[in-house]
């Protein structure tokens, strides 16, 4: 208990001892009540405000490897982690810039060639059509 505590309590103690007492009768007693009162403000005013258990900030650093953090898992865990490491979410982040761009690259080579496709298709039929329309003037 810190020394301001100490004297407010004391002050709530002789507050409390002034109004039981019957040493002090009438104006006297009021006056005493009054001047510790005001003596109790003046010591909880001095109180800091946030009236809460100090806080200690401490930093740690600890590194957990892989392997390390793998060791202490179950085997449920384990087959969780798998689970959740073969699944699309994870799968993307796992592979490579490289194995991304290849991929992108593949897929817009494949759609290219079937734009390519249909319009040669849809060039044929127009053509078909095109002509089939010159048989019949």
């Amino acid at each position: 208990m810190t020394q301001l505590q100490s004297q407010i309590n004391a002050s709530k103690a002789r507050i409390d001892q002034y109004k039981n007492s019957e040493l002090f009768s009438g104006q006297k007693r009021e006056r005493l009540i009054a001047l510790a009162e005001r003596e109790l403000e003046v010591l909880t005013a001095q109180q800091p405000k946030n009236d809460t258990m100090p806080t200690l900030n401490k930093t740690y650093s600890l590194t957990i490897t892989p392997e390390q953090f793998l060791e202490n898992c179950s085997d449920v865990e384990l087959q969780e982690l798998e689970l959740l490491l073969s699944s699309a979410r994870f799968q993307v982040k796992i592979k490579k810039p490289e194995a991304i761009t290849q991929d992108a690259a593949v897929s817009f080579h494949r759609t290219a060639e079937s734009v390519l496709r249909f319009a040669e298709a849809a060039t044929r039929n127009f053509n078909h059509n095109d002509s089939c329309h010159d048989k019949t003037k």
